[in-house]
């Protein structure tokens, strides 16, 4: 929103006439609402006592607070109210500035008029300027012969001039014979300009989007923001398509707290392409589910809420409901596609969606309930699975109402040497077609830590779990039944820590801490008969061991000046490396040849300047070669350059491999010229994924943006001129 302001010094008459005066600091003028006085400095200041007037020369400055006016002449007279202020006048307020030849002030009536005056908006960097600027009642200005820009210098980039401009704070601006002009040079004309002048939430249409498409044709989307009250808002959308139809949207937003908040968003189009499976229909088919889309009516759904509760609870509302398979991927772009949706989630609930090629949509409704060693989550969650539901197969969706846990971090059990945790769950599940299960699970684990002083920590726990089924319409048998089952699980840790701290003394690094932590893990689960459970606990006699190593920097904090007893240490972990395997006991008892699991590892580099990089693998030494493995890699620099670079290898059980990389590139040619680009390639399909190649150029006050984008079989040009302060225009097709 831009907002718009030209603020003028208003003061009241002296009480008391005074003799002739030639004094700095002088209080003479005192505000009628806050009663506190305008205090006047000049070289000569003089009152007139015939023409009731105080006459103010040589550096004059009347000040109150952050406000002040300077003028080489000021004269006001007592008995009009009017003060007449002349050579460089300059009126300071808030980070506001408005300069001018001479200014005339009715402080009686709040009203006045400078020439050649030129007003300069701190928050929003806006310059206006005129032959004569008024101001004509309380929140609202005149300017006549005007020129509005956000350009610094007397040679502007870009401006928009006018025969007159009217603003209302806190409600509209109009131009007058509006022309845009690029370094003087008229480039287009239109006879009547509406702008919100605001610094508050205000009804009004907002910048319309443009744009074409082979799917969609030409494209208009038209946004209108509604301010309803100071907790909420609304913005409604119609999006022109003239090759699909009328897509209308609508988003609803309330602020009650920090803590309590929510959005609903619901779009609706009645298109006019269907995929029927018709030789028409074959242009506008996704085929990655083999699913038609046969229905016109399509819409999406979605709403997130947080709401704190009595007695310190919370509950969280996630709702996300489309018509089809292929609308999220239809419509991923744009004010209300699924790449906008997404983030502004992310940014204010800290929660997205499943990722927009997902059929099977999650929907849940969350209590949460947090204590110093406890915590409950009580949840209702249901899957909308969006294949079977519009092609009306049979659901076997699974239900969660609800699904209730309570869990307890580990802790002391009284003044023993004992620790316990618990992991508890409730759940009643159901499918549509199919069984109505009640199952309770209840775990509680015990732990002895045991120190060889301060060389071997060894730490062994048992865990029983109890779990039990209430199954009512069981497939297998037309009697309901009741099932238990009890487990224990065996465990033990043992480790040891090993750490030298070096000396350092570079790059404000006092000191380096090395620490290596080997550590052996042995898991234990019984062989138990377990034909007759809806789920199976699989037995297990491994043993894991693994070495981790981290390196962590300190230095002193930034606003700590010397180094002693009281100084503030930043500390940070730049280097982390782990290597793990595991023996499988069982395998080795039933003559496996390979008892040895995958080695993993990984290694994290984070210095905290210039890059970062993050990589794990899996390799099996029996067939000397990686099961998976991925790169992820950071670079920049202080200029702004940035490089993002991720290869991801895979090779599932079918040995079917799916290996891709992904690149971004953001190159700074110049301090205003920048070129970007991202690449995204799958090895397995041997195909492109996506390419982006593009170039941004920035100004003081106005920046180009040109890309071009090849997705999908789709390929895309975009032009973006982008006005600051003002908002941007462009194409894409």
């Amino acid at each position: 929103m831009t907002s718009l302001a030209i603020i003028f010094l208003l003061v009241s008459g002296p009480q008391n006439s005074l003799a002739d005066t030639a004094l700095k600091g002088e209080r003479l003028f005192k505000d009628e609402d806050e009663n506190i006085p305008w205090e006047i400095t000049a070289k000569s200041l003089t009152y007139n006592e015939k023409e009731q007037s105080y006459i103010a020369t040589g550096d004059v400055f009347i000040k109150k607070k952050d406000q002040t006016l300077h003028a080489q002449n000021v004269v006001y007279n007592i008995k009009t109210g009017i003060a007449e202020a002349s050579g460089d006048v300059r009126l300071e307020a808030h980070g506001d500035v408005l300069t001018g030849q001479k200014g005339s002030f009715d402080l009686r009536k709040q009203t006045g008029k400078i020439t050649n005056g030129c007003l300069f908006l701190k928050e929003n960097h806006f310059y206006i300027s005129g032959d004569v600027m008024e101001k004509v009642g309380e929140k609202s200005y005149l300017v006549s012969r005007c020129r509005v820009t956000t350009c610094d210098g007397d040679n502007p980039d870009w401006t928009i001039t006018g025969s007159e401009v009217k603003v209302t704070i806190e409600g509209y601006g109009t131009v007058k014979h509006a022309s845009f002009r690029v370094r003087g040079l008229p480039m287009f004309y239109m006879p009547y300009i509406i702008f919100p002048a605001k610094t508050k939430r205000q009804t009004g249409l907002l910048p319309p989007r443009l744009g074409y498409s082979d799917r969609r044709g030409a494209e208009y989307t038209q946004p209108f923001f509604w301010a309803i009250n100071e907790s909420s808002d609304a913005t409604f959308y119609l999006h022109h398509m003239s090759r699909r139809g009328e897509k209308l949207g609508m988003e609803y937003r309330y602020i009650l707290e920090n803590n309590t908040k929510g959005t609903l968003m619901y779009d609706y189009l009645d298109d006019r392409k269907v995929d029927d499976g018709t030789p028409e229909s074959i242009d506008w088919a996704y085929r990655d589910d083999n699913a038609l889309r046969s229905n016109s009516n399509r819409y999406w759904f979605r709403m997130k809420n947080d709401q704190e509760m009595p007695f310190d609870f919370s509950a969280k509302l996630d709702l996300d409901i489309v018509s089809d398979q292929d609308y999220l991927h239809e419509f991923k772009d744009g004010y209300t596609g699924f790449d906008e949706t997404e983030k502004y989630f992310v940014k204010n609930f800290g929660r997205g969606f499943d990722d927009y090629n997902d059929q099977v949509r999650i929907n849940r409704l969350n209590l949460n309930r947090i204590w110093s060693q406890f915590s409950l989550n009580a949840e209702a969650r249901w899957y909308d699975d969006v294949i079977n539901r519009r092609q009306g197969e049979s659901d076997q969706t699974l239900y969660y109402l609800p699904l209730i846990e309570f869990d307890g971090s580990k802790q002391p059990i009284f003044e023993t040497p004992l620790y316990y945790n618990l992991d508890s769950e409730y759940r009643y599940s159901y499918k549509r077609e199919g069984t109505i299960t009640h199952r309770a699970d209840i775990w509680p684990r015990a732990y002895l830590p045991l120190k060889l002083k301060n060389y071997l920590s060894f730490e062994p726990s048992i865990g029983v779990r109890e779990t039990v089924w209430r199954i009512d319409e069981f497939e297998s048998s037309s009697e309901d039944r009741t099932l238990n089952r009890e487990i224990y699980d065996l465990k033990g840790e043992l480790s040891t820590y090993i750490f030298k701290v070096y000396n350092a003394n570079f790059g404000g690094v006092k000191r380096i801490k090395n620490t290596i932590t080997p550590k052996i893990v042995y898991s234990y689960i019984p062989d138990v008969d377990q034909d007759n459970y809806p789920e199976r606990i699989e037995k297990e006699n491994l043993l894991t061991y693994s070495i981790t190593s981290t390196f962590i920097s300190k230095s002193l904090a930034k606003n700590a000046e010397t180094e002693d007893e009281i100084s503030i240490y930043d500390y940070h972990e730049f280097c982390r490396l782990k290597l793990e395997q595991s023996y499988d006991i069982n395998k080795e008892k039933g003559d496996d040849p390979e008892p040895f699991l995958p080695i993993y590892g990984e290694i994290q580099i984070n210095p905290g300047s210039y890059f970062s990089i993050r990589a794990d693998a899996e390799w099996t030494q029996y067939e000397n070669n990686f099961l998976n493995h991925s790169v992820r890699a950071n670079l920049w620099d202080n200029r702004g350059d940035k490089l993002y670079v991720e290869h991801r290898y895979n090779r599932d059980s079918i040995e079917s491999v799916n290996t891709s990389i992904k690149t971004d590139l953001y190159l700074k040619v110049t301090n205003r010229l920048a070129a970007y680009s991202d690449y995204e390639y799958n090895f397995l399909e041997d195909e492109k994924i996506s390419s982006t190649l593009g170039f941004v150029y920035r100004s003081q006050c106005w920046s180009i943006d040109i890309n071009y984008t090849d997705e999908d079989n789709d390929k895309q040009y975009a032009f973006m001129i982008n006005l600051y302060g003002l908002g941007g225009f462009g194409t894409s097709h």
